[in-house]
């Protein structure tokens, strides 16, 4: 069976970028001291662009014809912070599954499932 990879490095300076793109002020993905007063490690990523690679993937599966009629539905499990990775898999059947590279034992950051037109090619 073959699996789809995708390999984002989160860098405090992607987030920004991402950040000014979608509007999205909240201060989680910006501020350090303020997202580890919330008990998070660092400042997070955005849940859509951690996302955004699951399209290139899904569109290597099933090819172009995922961006007309294709869907991705998506659980996140975990965050991934400023300076840490996430990898990316979608399988042959379209599950998806995430983890953060960066972190011991790789804990998983999302997980679901890609189809197109009701099912795989």
């Amino acid at each position: 069976m073959k699996n789809f990879l995708s390999r984002l490095e989160v860098t405090q300076e992607r987030i920004d970028r991402y950040g000014r793109a979608n509007g999205d002020r909240e201060m989680l993905h910006y501020d350090p001291a303020h997202a580890r007063s919330r008990g998070f490690r660092g400042p997070i990523a955005h849940g859509t662009m951690l996302l955004a690679p699951l399209v290139d993937l899904a569109v290597r599966r099933y090819g172009e014809r995922f961006l007309a009629g294709g869907t991705l539905a998506v659980r996140w499990t975990a965050p991934v912070c400023a300076g840490e990775i996430q990898l990316a898999m979608i399988d042959e059947a379209g599950a998806i599954q995430a983890v953060n590279e960066s972190l011991p034992g790789q804990p998983v950051t999302l997980c679901g499932t890609a189809t197109c037109d009701g099912g795989p090619a």
